[in-house]
């Protein structure tokens, strides 16, 4: 079909065919020139495809391009969010052990707390006794003295008490200058007044 239409391309408008049952002369002219219209529409119609096909092809190039940087952007967010992610466990964490060893403070204070107001009634009570002792006569005392020092490191009041800071210490050393109970104070020998 094509080497027709190039034949009948390349003949003069005026050149006769010969025609197989004798067409007229006209009627094949009337054939021919449609078959040049026809033709150049068509080229007409491949240049402006062509073009066509390049612009929608530059279009769809700009359009993979917006494509790859938008993954890239995507890919930088979802990145972003892993980090920040971690970052949040990582605070979560943090936030749980400090809350654990903040509960873990609190009770060991409140038990040295409770700790210390125990020690303290047991050193009134050691106060209230040896107030009772320094009444007495003090070479009676001293074997009583000894026996309530043992009691009271047997029943723990002593324990915790670092030496030099043990108040029993100072309520019955007599060479502490300033007792807790004033009316606790040793005589002073007999040399020095």
């Amino acid at each position: 079909m094509l080497s027709l239409v190039l034949l009948l391309a390349l003949l003069p408008p005026g050149a006769a065919l010969p025609a197989p049952g004798g067409a007229p002369q006209e009627e094949v002219d009337i054939l021919v020139y449609g078959v040049l219209q026809f033709s150049q529409a068509l080229h007409e119609t491949h240049g402006t495809t062509g073009q066509r096909l390049e612009q929608a092809g530059r279009r769809v190039g700009r359009c993979q391009h917006l494509l790859g940087a938008l993954q890239h952007q995507a890919r930088q967010a979802r990145q972003a969010v892993g980090e920040l992610r971690g970052a949040v466990e990582g605070l979560k964490a943090e936030e749980t052990a400090l809350r654990l060893q903040t509960q873990s403070t609190a009770q060991a204070f409140r038990a040295m707390l409770a700790g210390r107001l125990l020690l303290a009634e047991r050193v009134r009570e050691l106060e209230d006794t040896l107030a009772g002792l320094a009444r007495r006569d003090p070479r009676d005392g001293g074997r009583e003295l000894a026996a309530l020092k043992v009691t009271c490191t047997r029943a723990g009041v002593l324990t915790g008490l670092g030496p030099g800071n043990s108040q029993l210490q100072m309520l019955t050393d007599p060479r502490c200058q300033t007792p807790l109970n004033p009316a606790l104070a040793w005589p002073a020998p007999q040399g020095e007044r």
